[in-house]
């Protein structure tokens, strides 16, 4: 598609142009995208999300997830340490349903089968 890649043996960088480096996440975005629009859907008074787990962390997942949801009216908020959120929030209120108005869905990207 014409892009230019470039490799520093110097530095040891590798440089690749954003639209590249995007497909690599489409296989996880993809999918969050289409349930997380079927979400917005059903669910149109969630006006915040929250961006946790493995990928939470990644700024261009951030980014696109971001757009979109704005897109929709949802905010999404995106905490320090990602990766360990869940943890961290099962940890401090547990099943305490009277800390959170509620929840809704999961989305498991990686289905083995």
């Amino acid at each position: 598609a014409g892009y230019h890649i470039a490799y520093n043996a110097g530095r040891k960088t590798l440089r690749v142009p954003s639209k590249v480096v995007g497909t690599w996440f489409l296989p996880i975005t993809n999918p969050v995208s289409r349930h997380l629009n079927a979400l917005a859907a059903k669910h149109r008074d969630v006006k915040l999300a929250f961006l946790v787990g493995g990928m939470g962390g990644n700024r261009y997942t951030y980014n696109l997830l971001k757009r979109q949801l704005g897109q929709l009216g949802v905010a999404l908020y995106q905490p320090p340490d990602t990766s360990i959120a869940v943890v961290k929030g099962a940890t401090r209120f547990g099943r305490d349903e009277a800390a959170f108005g509620g929840r809704i869905g999961c989305l498991p990207c990686h289905r083995r089968g």
